[in-house]
């Protein structure tokens, strides 16, 4: 079958990927060699239309643009691309990329009921409790970070253990306790909530997570007794819990081998180097928190709080520190379209999978992602903050 032409929509594509920064910072291409597209006349439509900030709109006239562009549409697949909400009206729709960008407001949670295998929301203004339906999406790899959600995390997250495999929720301004239905994400490979502001024990459900590789809870207000059998699952490499407030720690968690490594300084742990001060350890922080007594019960959204907090700014290092605390993280510029190298030779990222594969392909694309990590302690930010997808 002789390919599509140009301009043509192939039935394969479906939009499957869409990067709205990619088609904003592209309407001049877009435009350009396409005497008949009227961007005047995009713009009359998007000036009625509501749009949270500009940034969204820019994004729509980009779509509306590439729309335009597109002469052969045979199964009438562009027709719903109308209206400010035009993404949830993409029904064949498997990677959301919205990483960073200027976006603010809220997301619709009808987000997290659509069949998607990624969605990258990280490193933007976005303000909103974590819907209860967040446990409806089927996606792999959820990366929120780097915006100021606020509330809980719901407990509904437990119905994603069959396809959830990376979750990223650093830097959110998260509030409560862990749910313990955390304890079901028998898939999960990465979990990353540091810099925020949890509370409670670190729940001992998390060492039913037994694929969990890299596990990241530092610079939160846990309390409580690290549980041995968390420290003890089969595939951890990596459990970073430092600038906390736990008391205790069980002799597994010093003892990592193979190669795998943790991190507890900056704690409430007696006996320990590099712990905080005796100050800091009576201080109402570290006090033991009831989860039952929290606004979400130990689970569940709220509303956000009102305004952008400022960034979090890590505790003064200790005198020995293992690693620095998290590190700056930067958009890479998009790969080039015709690049066929592999992720170990290339200094951009690779494409993003084929849709027809199963949820452990966006997965294992994530992973690829990390492939030169300088460090430990970035690994889980370079796998799915640090890069930007292309459309297939």
């Amino acid at each position: 079958m002789p390919p599509p032409s140009r301009g043509a929509v192939p039935p394969s594509l479906f939009l499957t990927v869409l990067v709205l920064g990619i088609f904003a910072s592209q309407i001049p291409n877009v435009v350009a060699g396409e005497g008949d597209i009227d961007l005047d006349d995009i713009n009359r439509v998007a000036n009625s239309l509501s749009f949270e900030n500009p940034n969204l709109r820019q994004a729509y006239i980009a779509l509306q643009a590439w729309k335009k562009a597109i002469f052969s549409d045979p199964f009438n697949f562009t027709a719903n691309w109308t209206g400010s909400d035009v993404v949830l009206s993409l029904p064949s729709l498997k990677f959301l990329d919205l990483r960073f960008n200027e976006f603010e407001g809220g997301v619709p949670s009808q987000v997290f009921d659509k069949d998607l295998d990624a969605l990258f929301l990280n490193d933007n203004r976005f303000q909103f409790g974590i819907p209860e339906n967040l446990g409806n999406s089927p996606v792999s790899v959820l990366v929120l970070a780097n915006n100021n959600l606020g509330g809980c995390i719901p407990g509904s997250i437990g119905k994603m253990g069959k396809t959830l495999n990376e979750l990223i929720l650093m830097n959110d301004n998260l509030t409560g306790c862990l749910p313990p239905q955390i304890g079901m994400l028998k898939e999960l490979t990465v979990f990353d909530v540091s810099f925020n502001n949890l509370q409670g024990p670190l729940p001992s459900e998390v060492s039913r997570m037994r694929s969990l590789e890299q596990l990241d809870v530092a610079h939160n207000r846990l309390t409580g007794e690290v549980p041995a059998a968390v420290c003890q699952l089969p595939r951890l490499q990596n459990f970073t819990y430092s600038y906390n407030y736990f008391t205790g720690e069980a002799p597994e968690c010093s003892r990592f081998g193979g190669g795998a490594v943790s991190d507890g300084r900056e704690n409430c742990i007696p006996n320990k180097s590099n712990q905080r001060s005796a100050k800091e350890c009576s201080s109402d922080a570290a006090k033991p928190f009831d989860c039952s007594k929290s606004q979400c019960g130990g689970g569940g959204s709220v509303a956000p709080v009102p305004s952008r907090r400022r960034p979090v700014a890590p505790n003064p290092p200790s005198p020995k520190p293992a690693r620095g605390p998290r590190p700056f993280i930067r958009p890479s510029p998009p790969p080039p379209p015709t690049s066929k190298s592999s992720p170990s030779s290339r200094s951009h990222p690779p494409p993003p999978p084929p849709p027809t594969k199963s949820f452990q392909t966006a997965a294992t694309y994530s992973r690829s992602l990390s492939r030169n990590s300088p460090s430990a302690t970035s690994t889980t930010v370079s796998r799915a903050c640090d890069t930007t997808t292309t459309a297939a």
